[in-house]
Order: C-alpha cells, then structure tokens, then sequence
C-alpha cells in the first residue's frame, strides 16, 4: 500500500493567507502613520522646553557673570542655544524682560502632517 503524503499549502490557503496579511497591512498602516506623526509633534514640544530651559540657564549664568540686570536685548546678544540634529532655535527680544523662542524644523528634517516650528514666550525675569 502506498500513501501520498503531500505537504504545503494549496492554492486557496496561500490567496487566502495573502488576503489576510494585506488586510492586517491597511488596517494598521495608518495608525503606524498616526503614532510616528504623534511622536514628531512630541519631538518638537520637548526640543522646545530644551531650548527654554538652555535660555534660562544661560541667563542667570549671565546675571551671575556680569553681577547686574541686563535687558533682553543685550541677553540674545549673548545667549546661544545650540542646534540639535533636527531642530534650530531662533531668540527675539519682545521687550525689556521676555524673549521669544522659535524652535523649527531642520531643512529636510520635519516629517509630514507636523507643525514647522513652536514658539515659546520665556520671562527672564520678573
């Protein structure tokens, strides 16, 4: 007596198994998409805090330095904060005791569907 034992799939399994993995595949590409655009966004809130804190510390530095108040103006002369891989920071002086941050997107870094820049108002002082 001989017994044919085949193994593998047939062909109805194999279409069947493809159509199930391309469903699975756009049901969750989207929310991949949604999660990786989410986290860009966090990114960029978290670099900006970053370059707030870096603002402020330098400041006092500065205070402690120069053992006078200075104005904004003379403060973003003498505060830099320093690049990151994908973000810039910009300072501009609103008057004599806050500053704006603009913390943006490197060219050819900034992922779709997130914000360019954030801006941040910081008080030096009170």
């Amino acid at each position: 007596m001989i017994i044919n034992k085949e193994s593998g799939l047939t062909k109805i399994e194999l279409i069947s198994l493809i159509i199930l993995f391309g469903v699975l595949i756009a049901i969750s590409l989207p929310e991949y998409r949604s999660m990786q655009t989410q986290k860009a966004q966090e990114s960029l809130e978290v670099a900006a805090k970053n370059g707030a804190s870096t603002v402020k510390m330098r400041y006092s530095s500065l205070l402690m330095e120069k053992q006078r108040e200075i104005g904004s103006q003379e403060a973003i002369r003498q505060i830099e904060v320093p690049e990151k891989d994908s973000f810039s920071y910009r300072l501009q002086a609103l008057d004599n005791k806050t500053v704006q941050l603009t913390t943006q997107w490197k060219a050819g870094k900034k992922p779709s569907g997130v914000k360019d820049k954030l801006s941040k108002i910081i008080e030096l002082r009170k």
